[in-house]
């Protein structure tokens, strides 16, 4: 049996050095792995310089989305508003100051202290520091008394989509030759791929939007997808890749291949984790559209807007019905609390009047807030 080398340094692989490798990375929801096509130092060193520095890229999209990775979750994430000002967005969907409001008064007679922070943990810390150095504080009653109060962010936020770079692009070629060893196609014959990533030759993808290379998409999933395509017609090993349905990339692996025709594909919903059946057709692509791949000269006017709307969109039409569902159903909840009717009891006159205040009360913040926003759109 020939021994198995690692397809970037080279070293044999054995069962010491021997790693799991995603085929797309984890963090943005990948789960399928290959075995025996790196060695453990070159997964290690390419997770951490390439990897690491691709996926931050998309760490915007993988909050908002709220993905499912196989391992850990989705870290919080620091962002701007139009206006400069910083919030904490959080994987479901929920924005908190970036710091808590901490406010000291001393008046003559006394010491007023205003403090609002973003959950009961942080306020239990910040009232510990009180009571350190107001010993006289009531903490226990400071904490039964607490008000909760949710508003809505007035402002549009600032996201930067745009994604690229030298190691960057060393990290989406790497996941095209893990498909390729994966289909147990020989990376040795993949030229392109392997001189970029090794010799820091020039690069061997480029942007396509040209025309949609997916045959049988739903609209609004964000799909990852990676397609290869060995074709002993053309001898090129092409590769076809998609991030979150928005980031379409065309790469030439290739172009010595003389092996039988193989196609294979690997597409994933990050945001459920599960895969998904799609067809990908590339056998109309040529050398030349590659060509003009590589030089940008396959991004018609606009194309590159409209796919990120199409998956955002569905994304925050989703986002506004959870939290319609989400207020009405803790209004009420709360409404009820609040009625003064014990369990199973029938509601009189007074307990309606008082649910029905507390309900209105307590959605009034969301009315306001899709009452501002559809004027402002």
């Amino acid at each position: 049996m020939q021994s198995k080398k690692c397809t970037l340094c080279k070293i044999e692989i054995t069962d010491t050095n021997d790693t799991n490798e995603h085929i797309l990375p984890n963090a943005i929801g990948g789960r399928k792995k290959v075995r025996g096509f790196i060695c453990d130092s070159c997964n290690n060193s390419t997770g951490h310089i390439w990897d690491s520095k691709f996926t931050k890229q998309l760490d915007t999209l993988c909050l908002f989305f709220n993905i499912k990775r196989e391992r850990g979750s989705v870290p919080f994430q620091k962002v701007n508003t139009v206006s400069g000002d910083s919030i904490i967005l959080h994987p479901n969907g929920q924005m908190s100051p970036k710091k808590p409001h901490f406010k000291e008064t001393i008046n003559e007679k006394n010491v007023e202290i205003e403090i609002k922070a973003r959950n009961e943990q942080e306020l239990k810390s910040i009232l510990k520091g009180v009571k350190n150095k107001y010993p006289n504080v009531d903490v226990e009653y400071l904490l039964d008394n607490i008000s909760y109060e949710s508003t809505y962010l007035n402002d549009l936020l600032h996201f930067d989509f745009s994604i690229g770079g030298k190691e960057e692009g060393k990290s989406i070629v790497k996941s095209a030759l893990a498909m390729v060893y994966n289909l147990n196609i020989s990376t040795e014959i993949c030229n392109y791929a392997i001189s970029y990533l090794c010799d820091n030759e020039e690069p061997c993808f480029g942007y396509y939007y040209d025309k949609d290379l997916v045959i049988n998409r739903i609209d609004g999933i964000p799909l990852h997808i990676i397609h290869i395509h060995a074709d002993p017609k053309t001898q090129l090993i092409l590769s076809y890749i998609e991030y979150f349905g928005c980031y379409k990339i065309l790469l030439c692996l290739g172009d010595s291949y003389s092996g039988k025709e193989i196609k294979g594909t690997y597409a994933i919903n990050p945001v459920t984790g599960n895969d998904v059946d799609v067809n990908i057709d590339l056998s109309n692509i040529t050398f030349q559209d590659i060509r003009d791949a590589y030089d940008y000269k396959k991004i018609p006017q606009g194309s590159i807007e409209k796919c990120i709307n199409l998956v955002i969109g569905k994304r925050i039409k989703e986002m506004h019905e959870n939290e319609q569902s989400r207020v009405i159903k803790s209004s009420v909840q709360k409404g009820f609390e609040n009625c003064g009717a014990t369990y199973g009891e029938i509601l009189n006159e007074e307990h309606i009047n008082k649910l029905n205040e507390t309900v209105y009360n307590e959605m009034l913040p969301y009315l306001l807030h899709i009452s501002t926003k559809d004027k402002k759109y």
